[in-house]
């Protein structure tokens, strides 16, 4: 075996019945997780003042939604705020915000938390769906969503505008 990882610790069970049993999933499966998280950089909030925001009105699709009317869960965008950071990038109304610089978004919650992570000014890349008349159709924007900076309200649960 020379030295190699083989596997990974997920269980041990100790008890007078039984002479420490372990369990171990294969380091095959663990090895995209590593990577993922050795790829991944560490994340700095930034002052609130300082912290983009898009200027978007969304709800979010839960996967109740999804199912029932065939779209991705996600973040549906109704409304561009004309003026801001969304108006006139690739960010369509009507499109639904599956991911943001490669993280998932589910809820409206979570992209605001992920925004603390961002100062004003700085683009972003986003994979949506368009809802078409007939079709969905995937894409992925680069450095399509420009942040404003400044202050945001908080919108209210579910969904909301992400703007000030």
């Amino acid at each position: 075996m020379n030295g190699k990882l083989i596997g990974i610790n997920e269980a041990k069970m100790a008890s007078t019945e039984v002479e420490g049993v372990g369990y171990a999933i294969p380091i095959s499966y663990a090895k995209d997780i590593i990577d993922d998280l050795m790829a991944k950089t560490t994340k700095v909030a930034v002052a609130e003042d300082e912290q983009g925001y898009l200027g978007i009105q969304i709800q979010d699709i839960n996967s109740q939604m999804a199912k029932a009317y065939g779209m991705p869960e996600g973040i549906y965008v109704y409304k561009i705020v004309e003026g801001l950071a969304a108006d006139g990038s690739g960010l369509r109304e009507r499109d639904i915000i599956t991911k943001v610089n490669g993280e998932t978004v589910r809820t409206a919650e979570d992209l605001q938390k992920m925004l603390t992570y961002y100062k004003g000014g700085r683009d972003c890349d986003s994979d949506r769906t368009v809802l078409g008349q007939r079709r969905l159709r995937r894409e992925r924007g680069s450095g399509d969503s420009g942040l404003q900076k400044g202050r945001r309200e908080e919108p209210a649960a579910g969904s909301g505008e992400i703007s000030s």
